[in-house]
């Protein structure tokens, strides 16, 4: 067969669910939280035809909301018993239908969102980002720096541009008045053709977020964009550094379901989002 032909079946005839806990080699630390392993819930959903299809949803109720109770009973209760018997081929309904079935739950939705593409990759023979319109086959990325005291996160930056990483996120906020010097460690390792953004996760107050992020800029540190500087919930807060700050705005918390409704993003303002993977 070869790529693109559709393969005949592919009815869904079984779905399972399985978690995973995987420790990690350093903490991952947050203004918000400390991380200390990856805990994700796994989605498998089985076709007649033996393909198998993957999802996962991490249970992050301290950014989403999101708990594992919650992730596992959207998807028994409401998702796995509107995808039993479908077929794959029928994909445009399946989407919309995950969906429909029950309001918000977007982490549940997602893990059943990525299985689905998964087997309709299969269905095709073709990889998902080629069905999604994607030409490369590779992507650059950042490396996560987390927020410690501003000798470790040097040496972490130094870490990461050894192992050939030439974009650091660097997290921030959590004791606001060692920001700067942060940052100002980590450009003095990094050098001036490192990019460097940075991200507070909601850490600051809006007045507070403009002048730490005023001071970096004018101390020469180069930074790309600052992520969610202050509260998700503050639109006005985003609205006040986005116009104020020297440096770009880019949103992530506050773009959820509240914050849409509020319609500061039909604003025109130039305040950005981010996608996580």
């Amino acid at each position: 067969m070869s790529p693109g032909d559709k393969e005949e079946g592919h009815e869904i005839t079984e779905i399972r669910l399985g978690s995973i806990s995987v420790p990690l080699r350093v903490p991952f630390k947050t203004a918000l939280r400390t991380v200390t392993s990856v805990e994700d819930i796994i989605l498998e959903i089985h076709t007649d035809t033996g393909a198998v299809g993957y999802g996962e949803a991490p249970p992050t109720g301290a950014v989403t909301g999101h708990t594992t109770g919650a992730i596992v009973g959207a998807l028994k209760d409401h998702i796995i018993p509107n995808l039993l018997g479908k077929d794959i081929d029928a994909f445009e309904d399946l989407m919309q239908l995950v969906q429909s079935c029950v309001h918000g739950n977007s982490s549940a939705k997602a893990a059943a969102d990525m299985a689905l593409w998964d087997l309709y990759g299969q269905l095709y023979k073709l990889p998902v980002y080629k069905l999604l319109g994607g030409a490369r086959k590779q992507l650059v990325t950042d490396i996560t720096i987390s927020v410690n005291e501003p000798e470790e996160m040097a040496r972490d930056a130094a870490t990461a541009i050894a192992r050939g990483y030439d974009c650091l996120k660097v997290k921030v906020g959590a004791d606001p008045t060692l920001d700067v010097a942060r940052l100002r460690a980590v450009r003095e390792v990094a050098g001036a053709d490192i990019r460097l953004r940075i991200d507070a996760n909601q850490a600051w107050e809006p007045k507070q977020a403009v002048r730490i992020l005023n001071e970096m800029q004018e101390q020469g540190l180069k930074l790309e964009f600052v992520e969610q500087p202050v509260k998700a919930h503050d639109i006005e807060g985003l609205k006040y550094v986005t116009e104020h700050s020297f440096v770009p705005v880019l949103a992530d918390e506050s773009v959820f379901p509240r914050a849409m409704r509020c319609g500061y993003w039909n604003s025109g303002r130039r305040t950005s989002s981010t996608l996580n993977l």
